[in-house]
């Protein structure tokens, strides 16, 4: 996330009302064909995936005559990336004015919905952390199965608003930076829910078809003690969960999406309520029916390690 000084932001802030007069005299000739020409563009018109990949061209499916248009201010993109290992299909778009632009594209709509719940659990306890608290508003976008729209909690100078809304395998993430800070945040918030619908409009069979499947986590404890403690970590809550007074065998499964090349950590700990000399547990952690870790038997166990989602073209 940038950060901007008081002269960077009053820059901005000019040459986005300079860049809005020059539009309005002018237009602009880097638009996909037919934008200007007679109403809404053909549907071709737009960048799409390639080969089943988002692009660093997807970027134009918001412009700043788009911002525009529902009376917002944006600058066009300066920072472009479609980098796998900043997730697993993914393209991140940014400007001047703190105004960022993800999508992400996951196998299948499961999977999308639990990085959503990934997303909206992370945003919580990042407000929460921070003693902030924000005006969070669920499902403003009509054309997403889901949505949130709330103030950034990445922004130190608390004048963003984010919205995250899923359609399909698709996420998309639009944060509105400080250029739009003196609106009121419902004027703020329409504006953002229209530019959403906008570009899902724009890519209309993007996140409709499914390429796979979330990834299965299976945590495993065995052993001839007593009652156990069973402690593990959920990649989908972001935290260690705690289950006390657990009769052996246990098993738990769980289900995450695709991050790409940021990895997974994953951790499981078996520790008996009243150890003996005895004792003996073991654990094991398993992602898609593969082995990460193992370890026991013995008095206590503890298995830890890390998951990369499969290098993807």
């Amino acid at each position: 996330m940038y950060r901007y000084d008081g002269v960077t932001r009053w820059a901005a802030a000019c040459l986005v009302l300079v860049m809005g007069v020059l539009a309005a005299g002018c237009g602009s000739g880097d638009e996909p064909e037919g934008n200007r020409q007679g109403g809404a563009p053909e549907r071709t018109a737009w960048p799409q995936p390639q080969g089943g990949r988002l692009t660093e061209q997807m970027c134009d499916l918001l412009g700043p005559d788009d911002f525009a248009a529902v009376g917002l201010g944006a600058l066009a993109w300066s920072n472009r990336s479609a980098d796998p290992k900043q997730g697993h299909n993914t393209v991140t778009c940014h400007s001047i004015g703190d105004t960022w632009l993800r999508l992400d594209l996951q196998p299948d709509a499961a999977s999308a919905a639990l990085l959503y719940k990934t997303q909206l659990i992370a945003h919580k306890r990042r407000m929460a952390e921070s003693n902030r608290k924000g005006d969070l508003q669920l499902n403003g976008v009509r054309t997403a199965q889901e949505s949130w729209f709330d103030a950034s909690d990445l922004d130190a100078a608390h004048e963003a608003q984010v919205l995250t809304a899923r359609r399909g395998a698709v996420v998309l993430h639009l944060q509105i930076g400080f250029l739009n800070s003196g609106k009121a945040s419902a004027d703020v918030r329409k504006a953002g829910g229209v530019l959403a619908e906008t570009l899902f409009g724009r890519i209309p069979e993007v996140g409709t078809a499914s390429t796979g499947k979330p990834h299965r986590l299976t945590l495993t404890g065995r052993g001839t003690s007593g009652p156990v403690d069973i402690t593990y970590y959920d990649p989908v809550l972001g935290e260690q969960v705690k289950v006390g007074n657990v009769t052996l065998p246990y098993t738990k499964s769980l289900d995450f999406p695709w991050f790409g090349r940021v990895a997974t950590p994953v951790q499981l700990m078996v520790t008996p309520r009243q150890p003996t000399l005895t004792s003996r547990v073991s654990c094991e952690i398993q992602v898609d029916g593969v082995s990460l870790a193992r370890r026991g038997p013995e008095v206590f166990a503890g298995c830890s390690g890390s998951f990369l989602d499969p290098r993807t073209p």
